[in-house]
């Protein structure tokens, strides 16, 4: 038999069994489709699942703090940790590594509050970075971004919550007494969970300190600065759980100043110190 034949055989076979046929072809084509939908799908989840701990647990980032004197050094000899700071000459041999990708210095400066527009609000921690690296580090901006400029501070979220107003205060606690307990709790809930519109406005800020009692107190240093971004509300979290995460991030030179502030505030004398030569308190950077 010829070639032909055997196409005009198969095509008669193919013409007769038209249910075999059919039913041959859709197998086919579902069983392609269902191996090219099983590995995207695993492929998808590979994905997601790094993604996720790489979010979450920092797998791609490493943090290196500035050390303290050795064991055995002497606490009145000044340069006995200097060794173990972290200077600008070490942090710039860091950036020359192989597969670094994003390097920032962090100083961490506690407890200040902050008022805008007769209302009042709180920041647990002030983080002053270098503020164009934060989204290399999974910072996400909902409005605005870095700026040049040094008196500027990008708020999270949560630090935009629950703002203070005095007069508002009082004329809502004469509407609660009119509820029952139940309403009056679940209208006072709301309201520590609406944002206040602070983008682009002015703040002013002022330190902090606690004395040995535990109570706050706010002394009178006022730094004004303008908020020139706010971080992305988190996915997921919940707004009480949100309104507790009170951060901010300002510029390294602002940081300086406002660690002089709490210096000043708590009595001491700002002192240049010649000998050392650190410029963090801790780094991180992200790798490949």
């Amino acid at each position: 038999m010829k070639l032909l034949d055997y196409f005009k055989l198969g095509w008669d076979q193919l013409k007769r069994r038209v249910v075999v046929t059919l039913l041959c072809t859709m197998g086919i084509a579902i069983g392609s489709a269902s191996i090219v939908v099983a590995l995207s799908f695993g492929e998808s989840i590979n994905q997601y699942s790094r993604t996720q701990m790489s979010l979450y647990l920092k797998s791609d980032e490493i943090t290196v703090t500035s050390g303290g004197r050795a064991e055995g050094a002497d606490p009145n000899d000044p340069n006995s940790a200097k060794p173990y700071e972290l200077t600008k000459a070490k942090i710039g041999m860091m950036r020359t590594f192989p597969y670094i990708r994003a390097l920032a210095t962090y100083r961490t400066l506690n407890q200040f509050e902050f008022e805008v527009d007769s209302k009042k609000g709180y920041i647990d921690q002030i983080f002053a970075t270098e503020l164009d690296t934060l989204p290399a580090f999974g910072y996400e901006l909902q409005q605005g971004g870095p700026s040049e400029q040094e008196n500027t501070i990008i708020l999270s979220y949560g630090a935009t919550m629950g703002l203070f107003d005095s007069q508002i205060s009082k004329a809502r606690q004469q509407q609660l007494q009119s509820m029952s307990e139940r309403d009056a709790r679940n209208a006072w809930r709301e309201q520590r969970y609406i944002a206040y519109p602070v983008y682009q406005k002015q703040i002013v800020l002022k330190p902090q300190i606690f004395r040995s009692n535990d109570v706050g107190e706010t002394v009178d240093i006022q730094i004004p600065v303008r908020v020139v971004g706010i971080l992305k509300k988190p996915e997921g979290v919940p707004d009480d759980m949100l309104i507790h995460q009170k951060t901010a991030f300002v510029s390294p030179a602002l940081g300086k100043r406002l660690q002089e502030a709490i210096i000043q505030m708590n009595g001491g004398k700002v002192k240049e110190d010649k000998n050392s030569s650190q410029t963090a308190e801790y780094l991180s950077l992200i790798y490949f």
